[in-house]
């Protein structure tokens, strides 16, 4: 079975306390066929809370298998838990005795669910789709990532999101997002990119991922493009002289990026855009050269640009679906808040969580403005 040290069991069960009998009978006949199973009751340390130690072990664990129930798809832990195995690529849905496909929530439905009386009287069809999970592999061609952490392992409510950028990988040339700051841009990015990661790549020959976050915020500060393109341009191959134009170094290095499948991502781009309180030129970008490449890529692109920014793009104007999509991020709505904050660990009941989530969106929104 699994023996990559970086997982610790091979199935994390997931179920509503109600179907534990359920969930114990799977547990037996998963250990009963080789499998390393990690089950609530007996796989915790009694000396750590269970809100610390049931992320660590749900990130660890190679699949996750959901028994669904009409009690489970009410169930905050089961749906959190669902979700996050759902981002990472390693969901595997069962339906217990007496329920049907329709107790599944419906974000849940693209996963076609076994019976589980049928997977404990033959458990080969399990085995099949737990061996088809990828795990993590060797990053390929990885030429650059600085991006920075996401301050978490969960990504909560973003499913549409992940699934249309999967969608995209492929037919779209840009992909742009735009929000105000905390919205989860930078998670959803890092989220992806591990989806990416954990399926080999699907094709892409070369990763390369740079966020401009530390060049600033703030309307004081100057982005400067070209501590990006210089690295860019060396990781991908070029051996000229120094490029004094700064448009003929975005087209270069649009040229470059095209000789291989590449997924690139350009994170929190808002630096090198001029602010919103700019009258005329709210959210054009500074650099030709930052121009320049854009305007390439959008009209070809070997594999997928992904941009995030707090300022929707100007110089994009124009461009339209499918080779150019750009999406607002909204706020995480209120229970999807509520949910993180317990996958965190935060121990508070629900009305203080919301309020606390509420709280946060409301300090948040005066930034809008001038987050730039």
């Amino acid at each position: 079975m699994a023996n990559d040290t970086s997982t610790a069991y091979d199935v994390f069960i997931s179920y509503k306390r109600e179907d534990e009998l359920h969930a114990l009978a799977l547990h037996a006949a998963l250990e009963a066929s080789g499998y390393s199973v990690f089950r609530d009751v007996d796989g915790l340390t009694l000396a750590k809370n269970v809100n610390e130690e049931m992320p660590l072990h749900l990130k660890r664990a190679r699949s996750v298998v959901v028994l669904w129930s009409e009690l489970a798809a009410k169930s905050e832990w089961v749906l959190a838990e669902a979700s996050y195995a759902w981002v990472e690529r390693k969901y595997i849905p069962l339906l217990v005795p007496g329920s049907t496909g329709g107790a599944i929530p419906a974000k849940f439905r693209d996963y076609t669910a076994k019976q589980l009386a049928d997977v404990i009287v033959d458990i080969q069809p399990l085995a099949n789709a737990i061996a088809a999970i990828h795990l993590p592999s060797a990053e390929r061609d990885t030429l650059k990532t600085n991006m920075p952490a996401s301050g978490g392992e969960y990504l909560i409510g973003r499913e549409a999101e992940m699934a249309a950028l999967d969608a995209a990988w492929g037919k779209t040339r840009l992909f742009v997002f735009d929000a105000m700051g905390g919205t989860g841009k930078t998670a959803l990015i890092n989220a992806f990119m591990q989806a990416m990661a954990d399926q080999n790549w699907r094709g892409a020959e070369r990763v390369f991922a740079w966020s401009f976050y530390s060049q600033g915020t703030d309307d004081k500060r100057q982005g400067d493009a070209d501590g990006f393109f210089t690295e860019a341009l060396a990781k991908f191959g070029y051996k000229g002289e120094p490029i004094t134009s700064a448009t003929r170094r975005g087209e270069t290095l649009a040229g470059l990026i095209n000789a291989k499948k590449t997924l690139l991502v350009l994170d929190g781009l808002e630096p090198l855009q001029y602010p919103a309180n700019s009258p005329g030129l709210e959210g054009k970008l500074k650099d030709d050269g930052l121009a320049a490449l854009f305007k390439r890529l959008a009209l070809q692109m070997n594999g997928m640009a992904i941009v995030t920014t707090r300022i929707p793009i100007p110089d994009l104007k124009g461009t339209t679906a499918p080779a150019v999509e750009k999406r607002e991020l909204n706020q995480l709505k209120t229970q999807h808040g509520v949910t993180l904050l317990k996958m965190l660990g935060v121990k508070a009941g629900d009305k203080d969580l919301a309020e606390t989530v509420d709280l946060l969106r409301t300090r948040a929104q005066p930034q809008l403005a001038g987050d730039v």
